[in-house]
């Protein structure tokens, strides 16, 4: 094997937090789509249960597996893992219709005491009104990916761990509005 292969496959680390979360996110929809499939199936069909473990899969590949170890050494990994983040994980998780299903998998009081709070609020309705009109969608969507491959920006985010933290929220964020 290529040394530098072998050098930044030997660095990677387990990112433990990551992993947690995306666990979490799979059980609290789990829970809440097994109650909603015993409920309405013909609206909970398991297809939508695999579509959103696929996504929850294509994210832990992009920002959880051995790929990240490479994203520094080789562009063709890098753009990979966007490619995961913009077009294969956001489609995937949206096709699970999450929304209803991970509240029904939160701990009750949570779902009452917090998202339900949220959700009722009319401030916030008005937010994700305006966050899901199409032209702001693609406004988002392409101004994220145009300002991350900008020359500095795409170094700034190489150079530094938060950074690219940060430009891969971007990308997933918008590309689920979008």
């Amino acid at each position: 094997m290529n040394s530098a292969i072998q050098t930044a496959f030997d660095s990677w680390t387990p990112p433990f937090a990551t992993i947690a979360m995306l666990l979490l996110t799979a059980a609290i929809y789990a829970r809440g789509f097994a109650r909603l499939h015993r409920q309405v199936p013909e609206r909970f069909p398991v297809w939508r249960l695999a579509m959103f473990m696929g996504g929850i899969a294509a994210l832990f590949v992009a920002i959880a597996s051995p790929l990240e170890a490479f994203d520094d050494l080789l562009l063709q990994i890098h753009m990979t893992q966007h490619l995961l983040l913009m077009i294969v994980a956001p489609p995937l998780i949206l096709a699970g219709a999450p929304a209803i299903a991970i509240v029904r998998g939160l701990p009750p009081t949570i779902a009452k005491a917090i998202v339900g709070p949220l959700l009722r609020s009319s401030r916030v309705r008005r937010l994700f009104a305006w966050l899901t009109e199409p032209l702001v969608c693609w406004i988002a969507f392409v101004a994220a990916t145009w300002g991350w491959h900008l020359p500095a920006t795409f170094q700034l985010a190489l150079r530094s761990d938060g950074w690219h933290v940060v430009e891969h929220a971007c990308f997933f964020t918008t590309a689920l509005m979008f």
